[in-house]
């Protein structure tokens, strides 16, 4: 029987592996037996030797092709790289994309923004890989580097012999799925559905280390296709989890269905608020004001309405710039504590009248007696950290405060004193904690910035299309303001009525 897996070069996002000194000039020839090599000894491939790896590549042109676009994308100041992988026929059963990316272009994964997360690091200089299994007609993979990656970068095709007699057969997979966090539990459904084979086994793997099914606890919920549920217990409070939904099926063998990352609910001090979703925040008082200490991470406003859950890119591009579009979505590769990423319709929750106004009046998408605060509240809150000393020299005029509301780790290191990346230890003498949580690109629909900046909504519009929102870098020392699209993907803080 013959087994169809196709390796294209691509790449991904940032997951701990052996690190690999990779030439900065490479043949494709040598891509692949690099690739070999590494599969060969992290147990991936069951090929003895790389001629037998090499032996379809000739077959997975006729079977698949790879279109590959580089933009220079002007409002992130960065190129990003399309690659876009179409089936042609259907006895490709087992699809997997690994990107080379030259050193010129991006040293390490780290300096790479990723729109998905890869199943395995090859090498980290770098070599990505996802796993797609039965793939569909056409799969978009985009990433984003500071350098342009053109012809110097490689996507390689490699393919063995095609599984004829499985040619119409798809993995199994979950069709949706519900987990219900408590502080100490995850209250897990998911459906499965099997596509011409037979499920054996499905389960779930848990555990705070990036791959459970290593170092993690397994939790089995049946051994056949359909509706399941379990309740996984003794869990932490406020601990960040790993979870791997698993199927075993008699022809595709292990199927890793979905990972994500979860977070369980802290238990609530006596200053908390509580969202609609049950999410415990923590509070803190800056001169007269109130504020949540951490991003909002609702799915519903208060009332009970469901906000749209955006996932792919491409959906989130397509958003526009209106006062109608709410949205949500989670970088579920990043901590929990960035919380959600919100249009600005969403952050109004259905309110489309600005307001200007201290306090704004506007609930939008913050728990009862909460309210999104306008760019004068904001100001408000910048003002009185300048006036009080908060700045980090001391002095009560200029803006140079940032540090003061910053968390103490995550940020981006900058070497210049009083900038947020700097000391990181020092920081947050306000209390209110900002984690560098990035944002969801407008056009390209893209996480990107994580780890150097962090967006928030106001209430108060600038014109048709945009809004203010206030934002904080890494390697600057203000809490600055600008106008920016409503479709954007940014963080919400609540202030207290």
């Amino acid at each position: 029987m013959k087994r169809a897996i196709v390796y294209c070069i691509v790449l991904l996002s940032v997951i701990a592996c052996n690190k690999v000194e990779v030439p900065e000039e490479v043949s494709q020839e040598e891509i692949r037996a690099m690739i070999f090599e590494e599969m060969q000894d992290q147990g991936l491939t069951n090929f003895e030797d790389i001629e037998a790896f090499n032996a379809g590549a000739s077959v997975s042109l006729d079977e698949l092709s790879v279109e590959r676009t580089v933009t220079y994308v002007d409002s992130l100041g960065a190129y990003k790289t399309d690659l876009v992988i179409t089936v042609k026929s259907d006895s490709v059963q087992d699809i997997s994309v690994v990107e080379y990316i030259p050193k010129e272009v991006a040293v390490s994964v780290s300096e790479i923004e990723f729109a998905t997360s890869p199943t395995t690091v090859i090498m980290d200089d770098p070599l990505i890989m996802w796993h797609l299994g039965k793939a569909k007609k056409k799969v978009r993979f985009s990433y984003l580097t500071n350098n342009k990656n053109d012809d110097k970068g490689s996507t390689v095709i490699l393919s063995n012999d095609i599984d004829d007699s499985n040619a119409s057969l798809t993995a199994p997979d979950i069709s949706s799925y519900t987990i219900d966090i408590s502080t100490t539990s995850l209250d897990i459904e998911f459906t499965v559905e099997q596509h011409g084979t037979e499920v054996e086994e499905l389960g779930v793997y848990y555990g705070t280390d990036q791959f459970p099914e290593n170092n993690g606890d397994y939790k089995k919920f049946g051994s056949a296709a359909g509706t399941h549920s379990a309740v996984i217990d003794g869990l932490t409070p406020g601990e960040i989890y790993t979870i791997l939904f698993y199927i075993e099926d008699n022809t595709f063998g292990d199927v890793d269905a979905k990972r994500m990352i979860v977070r369980t609910m802290e238990e609530a001090g006596k200053d908390d608020v509580i969202d609609v979703d049950g999410n415990a925040y923590p509070t803190v008082k800056i001169g007269d004001q109130v504020w949540m200490a951490e991003n909002l991470r609702t799915t519903h406003y208060s009332d009970g309405r469901a906000i749209p859950l955006i996932e792919s890119d491409e959906d989130w591009a397509a958003l526009e710039d209106i006062t109608t579009a709410d949205a949500h979505s989670f970088n579920t590769d990043k901590d929990p504590k960035y919380g959600a990423y919100y249009t600005w319709a969403a952050a109004m929750g259905g309110n489309a009248v600005s307001s200007e106004t201290n306090p704004s009046n506007v609930q939008g998408v913050c728990p009862d007696d909460w309210h999104l605060p306008s760019h004068a509240e904001w100001q408000q809150l910048i003002s009185y950290t300048i006036a009080n000393g908060y700045n980090y020299d001391g002095s009560t005029s200029g803006d140079k405060s940032a540090s003061s509301m910053a968390a103490t780790y995550g940020w981006a290191e900058s070497a210049d004193p009083g900038d947020v990346g700097n000391d990181q230890e020092s920081n947050n003498a306000t209390g209110f904690s900002i984690l560098p949580a990035g944002s969801r690109h407008s056009e390209a629909g893209v996480f990107y910035n994580q780890g150097a900046y962090t967006y928030f909504w106001s209430s108060t519009t600038i014109n048709e299309t945009a809004a203010w929102n206030y934002f904080m870098i890494y390697n600057y020392r203000g809490f600055y303001w600008s106008g920016v699209a409503y479709s954007a993907g940014f963080s919400v803080r609540c202030v207290k009525d």
